[in-house]
């Protein structure tokens, strides 16, 4: 969803919702709103959004996102205790972060949540690949027109606040193919970086765009290692200045038009005519490459995601006539990852057209109560009556899965085979046909169990 204005124009070109690392590190402010997104699921009980009051949920160990000041603090440590440490010392480094952040407020759960993100696999991990959150040892990060003595008292580790887009979805975004015999990541870097214009674009200082980077993947609910290149490059090598214009640039900013949707290869977007060529056709020209860059960005800035619902809510609203209800569609892993579905489920309508409709989260509680994540407080006013930009749309989901590998539980009555029946009829057939091939299989093992002597007074008879 979402097309290239919203992807390259609202949310890449946008410093206020993907700021570079070196903002994140300088305001704390700005740790606070944008930092993120830690799931406690060590937390059986929620609050309620705007009451108060704690509500006992019925699925178990259904979380809450862990308060911002903290998740901010917790990144904050990691960088400056420049974890995971030299030698052997990160256990007593690993407890030292943990009891700081007990002292900064943070409970049991949450120590244990901070305490699995640093886990020893991450730490052997980090030690093969030499990767220091505060200060790196192999990379060396130059800022344009930065004052030295300003430079010296900066850490530029291996760690950063900034989204870092994959060479793997850099790759398939920008359509590099190469033969499976020679399927090497030089071999893509180079093609991506000539698609980019970086052999051509004399404005960047950095020593290397594509490097290891330390990410944490709010997706996932983990730290990660990734090689790619970080939004703040790519922001520069897409930017056209109007006093002077490069060649360059524009051709980046073309081929990355193209990543996010089916447009001209100059980046416009389609004629009528061109609609035949691409128009119904689910081809890996569509997925998985106009879906890779948007996953590399919202796999770590789960808020994005949230922009991405309030803009296609907004659309559907703003249409002629209005719509009131639609269905979007999601991974199945998406719609099982309970912080993923708490902030799919924070823009329900106010005045919903149907049953059940969606109950807001901790996602939006956060944004209501702590002030986080700004570009998003529009969508979640509790003003009465609610101004137009707030989404007035139903909308419910529809989850993709491998039917091949469906393990359903069998039904127990009658009043279940009925309810079935009438809201899933396709499981239901499915259900029927496959008792119909399970009893001619055990007619035909009866069949041939039976002796030869009974088979011929089967036959006399």
């Amino acid at each position: 969803m979402g097309n290239t204005g919203f992807w390259i124009d609202s949310i890449i070109d946008n410093p206020k919702i993907l700021p570079k690392h070196s903002d994140f590190f300088d305001k704390l402010n700005l740790r606070r709103q944008l930092c993120p997104l830690i799931w406690n699921s060590k937390k059986n009980n929620k609050q309620d959004n705007f009451g108060g009051s704690k509500i006992k949920n019925e699925q178990k160990n259904f979380g809450d996102f862990i308060n911002g000041d903290r998740t901010a603090y917790f990144f904050y440590l990691l960088i400056e205790e420049n974890f995971p440490g030299h030698e052997d010392a990160f256990d007593r480094l690993r407890e030292s972060i943990l009891d700081r952040l007990v002292k900064h407020g943070a409970d049991d759960t949450e120590r244990t949540v901070f305490r699995e993100l640093m886990n020893d696999g991450f730490i052997r991990i980090l030690k093969h690949y030499n990767l220091f959150f505060g200060i790196s040892e192999q990379y060396v990060t130059t800022q344009k027109d930065e004052d030295p003595e300003k430079e010296k008292q900066k850490k530029y580790g291996d760690f950063t606040y900034d989204v870092v887009l994959t060479l793997d979805d850099l790759g398939k975004a920008l359509g590099v193919t190469t033969s499976w015999m020679v399927e090497v990541d030089d071999l893509i870097q180079s093609k991506v970086e000539e698609k980019l214009g970086l052999h051509t674009y004399q404005g960047l200082t950095r020593s290397r765009s594509f490097r290891l980077w330390i990410v944490f993947n709010a997706r996932k609910q983990k730290f990660q290692v990734v090689k790619g290149m970080t939004v703040e490059i790519l922001r520069e090598l897409i930017t056209v200045k109007a006093n002077a214009p490069s060649q360059a640039c524009a051709l980046a900013r073309a081929h990355l038009q193209n990543a996010f949707s089916m447009c001209n290869p100059d980046g416009t977007d389609a004629r009528p005519i061109d609609f035949d060529r691409f128009q119904g056709s689910f081809t890996p020209e569509f997925y998985p490459r106009r879906f890779s860059l948007k996953d590399s960005i919202y796999s770590q800035r789960l808020d994005v995601l949230a922009s991405l619902l309030v803009h296609v809510l907004r659309r559907y609203q703003c249409c002629l006539p209005p719509i009131r209800y639609c269905e979007l569609s999601i991974g199945i892993r998406d719609l099982c990852s309970p912080w993923v579905f708490d902030i799919l489920c924070s823009f329900p309508a106010h005045q919903p057209i149907a049953k059940d409709s969606l109950t807001p989260g901790s996602f939006c509680s956060m944004i209501i109560r702590e002030g986080r994540f700004p570009h998003l407080r529009s969508a979640c006013s509790t003003t009465e009556p609610k101004p137009p930009c707030i989404p007035n749309v139903t909308y419910k989901f529809l989850a993709g899965f491998n039917r091949q590998t469906v393990r359903a539980h069998r039904l127990n009555n009658q009043l279940e085979a009925i309810r079935l029946l009438n809201d899933s009829p396709d499981v239901a057939i499915h259900y029927m046909l496959e008792e119909i091939v399970q009893s001619e299989k055990q007619q035909i093992q009866e069949e041939q169990s039976k002796s030869p002597q009974e088979n011929n007074l089967v036959c006399k008879f």
